[in-house]
């Protein structure tokens, strides 16, 4: 369960905003990657899959480190480049079959835990993305230390505006452009874009009041215009959520307007811990574990954690992308709600 989107600013400026739900926190951190920073993948038999050298720095939410002891820290659910690039992992089960790895030398594979921070660190463009997923084969690799299988697919958006998604189906890859910005779970992201048709009812405007029998009937208080938007927190739900909030929300002038913006509308997509319960044994809880407003053109991160509801930002440009090895930055821990300043 995941939920991601994009705002774009009158001045261009791309922002884009997702909730991460898991069970859990999963150990997981901010790593900086920089420039020059050698990387592989992995291949069937232990062998080392695709090799890599960043040619940009980025840095993104290292939510595996000890499901994968080798290359965990750049097992990445979502992060930015400072190129402009955004990459995002979300949760597709059910529809996600991976390419079979027999007859692939090893140098062309690669798993979708390293998706993101490949795409990160080689590529300035969406479709720089596009060109370079084709030289790959992605393979179905489970890390040992994840209870979850790994069956994903990718929302790229750039500095441009540019978004694609990037799916699985029957051993294919797939590259789609996503001309909303929005992507949630399962099924695929033609399936969704098809259901939006179920709903080309709603709008922000309320609906007028109607006369049946000479008796008037106004509706009951406002937002009547978009009465019929599901509220479940089902992948087809968020999707028609997401993009109704999406394309309704009054267009910013700048990028920290749409950051902004962006955080009323991630808001809506906040999980509690005890509202869903998988069907498992034993039952694993869903909940918004955090959230990222990510802003293009500022090439800046910010994160807010379930028990510390500030976001925090980070700049790439203040950060060193010449260091020597990757650095971590621990998540927020819990906060209290900041005190009010009182007039003395």
């Amino acid at each position: 369960m995941c939920t991601s989107f994009r705002l774009i600013a009158e001045d261009s400026t791309v922002v884009v905003g997702r909730t991460m739900e898991y069970p859990s926190l999963l150990d997981a951190e901010l790593v900086v990657i920089p420039r020059g920073f050698a990387m592989h993948s992995h291949a069937p038999g232990d062998e080392v899959g695709h090799r890599w050298t960043a040619t940009y720095g980025a840095i993104g939410v290292d939510a595996f480190p000890k499901a994968d002891a080798e290359t965990g820290r750049y097992t990445w659910t979502d992060g930015v480049n400072e190129a402009g690039v955004y990459v995002g992992l979300l949760y597709h089960p059910g529809f996600c079959e991976y390419g079979t790895s027999d007859g692939v030398p090893p140098e062309r594979l690669m798993t979708a835990a390293h998706f993101a921070a490949f795409v990160l660190t080689t590529c300035a463009t969406a479709g720089e993305a596009r060109a370079a997923l084709e030289e790959l084969t992605f393979w179905p690799w489970h890390p040992p230390g994840l209870r979850v299988p790994m069956l994903c697919h990718f929302a790229i958006h750039d500095a441009a505006g540019a978004s694609v998604v990037v799916e699985w189906d029957a051993g294919e890859m797939r590259v789609l452009d996503n001309p909303l910005g929005v992507l949630t779970n399962a099924p695929g992201f033609d399936w969704h874009m098809t259901n939006l048709r179920n709903y080309v009812n709603l709008h922000a405007t309320d609906v007028h009041s109607v006369e049946i029998g000479g008796v008037k009937l106004k509706p009951l208080g406002v937002g009547s215009g978009m009465r019929g938007l599901p509220g479940d927190s089902t992948p087809p739900a968020r999707f028609i959520r997401a993009v109704a909030y999406t394309s309704a929300a009054e267009h910013q002038p700048d990028g920290a307007a749409a950051e902004n913006m962006a955080l009323h509308v991630v808001n809506n997509f906040d999980i509690p811990e005890g509202l869903i319960v998988e069907s498992l044994d034993p039952p694993i809880e869903g909940q918004t574990t955090w959230s990222s407003i990510t802003n293009l053109a500022e090439r800046s991160y910010s994160i807010r954690m379930q028990r510390d509801h500030t976001f925090r930002k980070v700049r790439l440009a203040e950060l060193d992308l010449e260091a020597d090895g990757l650095r971590t930055i621990p998540l927020p821990a819990a906060q209290p709600f900041p005190a009010l300043d009182l007039p003395s």
